[in-house]
């Protein structure tokens, strides 16, 4: 009995100093990446798969590999009154965001690109504010309109 809990203890010791512990680490036996201004891409060979999404162009499918998630939502705020609309989408050059609000409703407008970095802002002064887009590369974008810094609505834009 006395050698009994010694042994004990010292199972209990041993296992916790050889636990695992979860990291986002990948060991593979090969891989690569490619990204340019619109598009980061990241490849392994060798982990288990875990998702797999597509749509008529893309077929993506996810793993391990990944290091962090950016989940964005869109919601729709109550008590606003404005309606808000942002046209041609997609575009090539221009869009137009058009409210129908009083010059003393403070309204503001955001353009981000996919990794959230602000490139445009400003007031909107005119029921309908022209927003030049000629100098981004195409891809997505988000058009946020705030009212006294409140997000009141969003957009993707897609310039080609």
């Amino acid at each position: 009995m006395n050698k009994l809990i010694p042994t004990i203890l010292l199972l209990f010791l041993t296992t916790g100093i050889i636990a695992q512990s979860i990291s986002q680490q990948l060991s593979s036996t090969a891989g690569g990446g490619f990204s340019n201004t619109s598009y980061q891409v990241g490849w392994s060979i060798g982990e288990c798969v875990t998702a797999t999404s597509s749509n008529d162009d893309f077929i993506l499918t996810s793993g391990f590999y990944q290091t962090d998630y950016i989940i964005t939502t869109v919601e729709k705020q109550s008590g606003t009154e404005l309606n808000v609309f942002v046209y041609p989408n997609p575009t090539t050059r221009f869009v137009e965001l058009k409210i129908e609000h009083n010059e003393e409703d403070n309204i503001k407008y955001v353009l981000t690109d996919l990794n959230g970095k602000i490139l445009k802002n400003g007031a909107v002064q005119n029921n309908i504010e022209q927003i030049n887009l000629t100098d981004y590369a195409s891809g997505i974008y988000f058009l946020t309109v705030k009212q006294d810094n409140k997000q009141i609505k969003s957009f993707k834009l897609i310039k080609k």
